[in-house]
């Protein structure tokens, strides 16, 4: 396996970045035994020949005031192993393996490399942590797949958990966001990770463009006070200098077997967990000081004795392990790999579900105590319509800001067996849940599939069944009385909501919601189980009678009946019954079709595994915390 750790900040350092070669990226590699192999992609300005030096040592315990030597070395009789490798040819990448019996297995070890060339060296990365013959397992979250949505086939579901690296490698949201901070956002997980302080430029807006003021911005004008900076600090900065640094947090949720005592489909390293359990990372990192965007590596050692407090506060749920408050300094967090908390949310006693409030903050640089959010803070307007998260550099709206949360049940969802079912779990209530239907691997469906695609799009809606016309309105369909089947020319589109492909804050681009438990039967009865007619008086008169086995599409698809049997097919209805868009919401914007009845079996088994994986739960007026429902998801369909 191999664990990348991506762009790699290196740590203290004199040398000139323009004349020295340098790390540009780190990963570990292991075969689940005692010989890892280390690999540096290395770069020098000029060129030159360059060779990777690795350094293997010791994690170090945690101390209330860890201390490095000066130069950043490791005392020599620390370091475990060493080693150096030249590449060949123009490949950048450099890779070592430690030769057997250097290590023992569940060692918890750290590394570093630099890059030198002959007469010259570059600086150290910082060090990075593994555990020998499990470089993602433990306390250090996994690598995954960066997939948010959820295919349609049970036997596909995994948590898709980014590790702090992943978090690192963020690329831009395309919306709501701005250059400073980058989250992901799944349902199963979250991460967030900003640069703390860096742009320390005054910006305005010129016809969209964003340019720089000649002067600093108000807060860097207060550098170093507010910060503390060492007076020795003092007369080496100008008013262009930048203290900054990065912020990152992960978070992993799960979701509960049929049992509800352990977590479905866990990995290494989780054991005992249970599904309202919530895994919690943070690292402070690459601290330093800037100017107009070259870091000044000179001062790198000054920065040592500045404290930093971290605190971690929840609403809603509890820590269960990892202290919430912890006051370092800037060495001690270089030393420090990253923290760990195990978060757990008890079930209230009036209710079947809970939310878990995670705020993590700075509340201390040294003399100055305050709370500095470590988050994008969701902007809700008055209604409770989501208007987007307020990101590094847009101000303090007047609305209402919410901190990240999940949602915890206990509630058994799911499909047949027990063994198939999940009971209880957290969901990161932001993300989007996503029901994703594949035309090549959900064949098992495709009829359904082709129906619901039909009925996404304003295209082709109008051709559904039932037809909305001039003058339909949801006051004068009686569902005794469903609109005729032959074409007029006059059939509008219909607007069905839970299209992800759609924009967002549009009506096709809405979401559907989770119904309450009464909300299938009462969609169903719109279309079937009463008895109806069509034409009634006329030659053409269709009429059916009341029985359970009633419904539009034996009258819609008539041919289709007379072809393959009434026992070889079903009614099947988008948006489903089981939401609060379905058909009795307003009789108009819904269609059906009839499916061949396996088709419409396994769909139902999908959506059934869909909504357990996913903690998509029944709106219940007593047990929902928000008195709405708070449950919802999108559809998709892809080749």
């Amino acid at each position: 396996m191999n664990t990348p750790i991506g762009a790699v900040p290196v740590a203290r350092g004199t040398e000139s970045s323009r004349t020295t070669p340098a790390i540009a990226k780190l990963a570990i590699s292991d075969d689940k035994g005692t010989t890892p192999a280390f690999t540096a992609w290395v770069t020098d300005p000029q060129g030159r020949p360059t060779t990777a030096e690795v350094e293997v040592a010791p994690q170090p315990a945690e101390t209330s005031k860890p201390r490095l030597p000066k130069a950043g070395w490791a005392p020599a009789k620390k370091v475990t192993w060493s080693g150096t490798v030249t590449g060949k040819g123009d490949s950048p990448r450099r890779t070592l393996q430690v030769p057997s019996g250097k290590f023992k297995k569940g060692q918890w070890m750290r590394w570093r490399a630099r890059a030198t060339v002959p007469g010259a060296s570059g600086v150290w990365s910082e060090w990075q942590t593994f555990k020998v013959g499990d470089v993602r397992s433990g306390e250090q979250p996994p690598r995954s797949a960066k997939a948010s949505e959820a295919a349609a086939a049970t036997g596909n579901f995994g948590y898709q958990h980014p590790s702090l690296e992943d978090c690192y490698a963020t690329t831009r949201a395309p919306r709501f966001t701005d250059a400073y901070s980058r989250m992901q956002e799944r349902p199963h997980s979250a991460c967030w990770t900003s640069w703390i302080g860096h742009g320390g430029w005054e910006e305005y807006d010129d016809n969209g463009v964003k340019k720089r003021r000649n002067k600093t911005s108000w807060w860097v004008r207060l550098f170093p006070g507010p910060l503390q900076i060492p007076a020795a600090v003092l007369d080496k900065v100008t008013d262009d200098d930048v203290f900054t640094f990065r912020a990152t947090w992960v978070a992993h949720t799960y979701i509960g077997d049929h049992t509800g005592n352990a977590i479905y489909k866990g990995g290494a390293g989780d054991a005992g967990l249970k599904p309202q359990h919530i895994k919690f990372w943070v690292k402070l990192t690459d601290f330093g000081v800037w100017n107009r965007g070259v870091r000044r590596a000179e001062l790198d050692d000054d920065l040592n004795d500045v404290k930093i407090e971290f605190d971690l506060d929840t609403q809603g749920c509890q820590i269960q392990q990892g202290n919430p408050t912890q006051l370092k300094t800037i060495e001690s967090w270089r030393a420090t790999p990253y923290l760990h908390y195990l978060i757990t949310t008890p079930k209230p006693t009036n209710h079947d579900r809970e939310v878990c409030s995670i705020m993590p903050a700075l509340t201390q640089y040294k003399g100055q105590k305050g709370r500095l959010p470590l988050w994008d803070q969701e902007l809700l307007g008055d209604g409770g319509k989501r208007l987007g998260v307020v990101r590094w550099g847009q101000g303090i709206p007047s609305n209402s800001l919410y901190s990240p949360s999940y949602r915890c049940d206990w509630k058994q969802l799911g499909f047949g067996k027990n063994e198939e079912k999940n009971t209880g779990g957290c969901i990161y209530i932001r993300a989007d849940r996503v029901f994703t239907m594949s035309k090549t691997k959900d064949r098992n469906f495709i009829g359904v599939i082709d129906h619901i695609e039909k009925a996404l799009s304003r295209s082709t809606n109008a051709e559904t069944n039932p037809p909305f016309r001039p003058g339909d309105t949801t006051s004068n369909r009686d569902v005794k009385y469903p609109p005729h089947r032959n074409k007029t020319g006059t059939e509008r589109p219909k607007t069905i909501p839970g299209n992800y492909k759609a924009a967002p804050h549009t009506s096709e681009g809405d979401p559907l919601w989770r119904g309450a438990d009464g909300a299938y039967d009462e969609n169903r009865a719109v279309f079937s189980g009463h008895e109806f007619w069509v034409h009634r008086g006329w030659p053409e008169e269709f009429h059916m009678g009341n029985s359970y086995g009633s419904n539009y599409c034996k009258y819609y698809n008539e041919d289709l009946y007379e072809e393959h049997g009434k026992g070889a097919l079903r009614c099947d209805e988008y948006p489903f019954a089981s939401t609060q868009e379905g058909a009795a919401k307003d009789k108009i914007n819904y269609s059906v079709q009839a499916v061949f009845t396996s088709y419409n079996a396994r769909h139902g088994e999908a959506l059934q595994a869909f909504y357990s994986q996913y903690r998509l739960l029944t709106y219940d007026p007593v047990n929902t915390v928000t008195k709405v429902s708070d449950s919802p998801f999108w559809v998709q369909i892809v080749e």
